[in-house]
């Protein structure tokens, strides 16, 4: 069973007709056809009751639509994953802040952050800011905001002044959101 048979088979329910169907997904009715043919004779089943030109699903392919879709889903979830990790990205992000941003702001970055990067799971961690730096060291998390006490003094660390208060961004050398 392939995933594009699955996809295929759904396609054919919400249009009730092969050449629908096939008009859908770009298809030739060939193609549809020989599809559905083939995931039945894996099956073992009809999923379909053939009347004419219209397909009505049969009970054993009406039982298993709402399986099928979930199948598909997580298929989607896969590819978008692998493609998330080919782009470099991160499939999760820790992050370890201090206290002196309001949380209403790490609300709203959290909620943008969710909406450019569906795939990736974010964690936040709130911590002072002199072991902001020692977190991202040891691999505890993967970039730290904050206010800067003093002076850097590492290499891994990186230095941008908002306004007149000093705040830092941590992240380690060999990660990823260093070559931002």
């Amino acid at each position: 069973m392939r995933i594009t048979q699955i996809g295929i088979f759904l396609a054919i329910v919400r249009q009730g007709a092969i050449a629908s169907a096939a008009r859908e997904l770009g298809l030739s009715r060939t193609t549809v056809s020989t599809a559905l043919s083939a995931l039945e004779d894996e099956l073992g089943v009809d999923l379909f009751e053939r009347s004419g030109n219209r397909l009505t699903l049969t009970p054993i392919g009406g039982a298993i639509v709402t399986d099928c879709r979930r199948l598909e889903q997580v298929a989607t979830q896969i590819r978008s994953r692998c493609l998330h990790h080919l782009t470099g990205a991160e499939s999760t992000l820790r992050i370890a802040r201090d206290d002196c941003l309001p949380e209403v702001v790490w609300r709203d970055l959290l909620r943008q952050l969710k909406a450019r990067f569906p795939q990736t799971s974010v964690s936040v961690y709130l911590a002072p800011p002199r072991e902001l730096p020692l977190l991202v060291h040891r691999h505890a998390v993967d970039v730290a905001y904050g206010l800067m006490p003093e002076q850097p003094t590492t290499g891994y660390q990186r230095l941008r002044e908002l306004a007149d208060i000093p705040m830092y961004t941590v992240a380690a050398s060999d990660h990823p959101l260093a070559r931002l």
